[in-house]
């Protein structure tokens, strides 16, 4: 009974852990600041959607899917980029066109990954180093997978 109560505990406190680590909400700027990233839910966005800001330039919306991801869901009218995995100079390169985009606005900028993780924190890190204030970028919560949960007819298949 010891033995199991004392495992039970040691994989609930790991998997907070594993999830602490996972939920990284700071980045640090240029100057040495730590700032927090801007996270958007999944409503807020459809109601920039519905309210014609995704379609009138209002906002600009970034996805970093791979092809796989994007075929698989992917929001019509985003800057489609395949940036990740960003590991490499020429993974982030993906990113420049949408960098050209935002520095030509004064909109807002909804980063898409598949799961609101890295996927969308390194993008968001990538534009702050190149000049985008942080003000502007936004990143789904829970990605393109929870917006397909909750908003299904918003997204298309490939």
């Amino acid at each position: 009974m010891k033995k199991t109560l004392y495992l039970t505990v040691l994989l609930a406190v790991s998997i907070a852990l594993i999830f602490t680590g996972c939920g990284q909400s700071t980045t640090t700027n240029p100057e040495g600041e730590e700032i927090p990233f801007n996270y958007i839910s999944t409503s807020e966005f459809r109601a920039m959607i519905d309210a014609g800001d995704l379609e009138s330039g209002k906002i600009i919306a970034v996805c970093s899917q791979t092809e796989a991801e994007f075929a698989e869901s992917s929001v019509p009218g985003a800057i489609v980029t395949h940036a990740r995995p960003l590991e490499t100079a020429d993974d982030f390169a993906k990113l420049n066109p949408a960098l050209e985009a935002i520095n030509t606005s004064d909109a807002k900028v909804v980063i898409l990954c598949p799961r609101g993780g890295s996927g969308a924190t390194r993008p968001f890190e990538y534009f702050m180093e190149n000049g985008v204030d942080t003000d502007r970028l936004l990143i789904l919560q829970g990605g393109v997978e929870a917006f397909a949960i909750d908003y299904p007819d918003y997204v298309v298949t490939q």
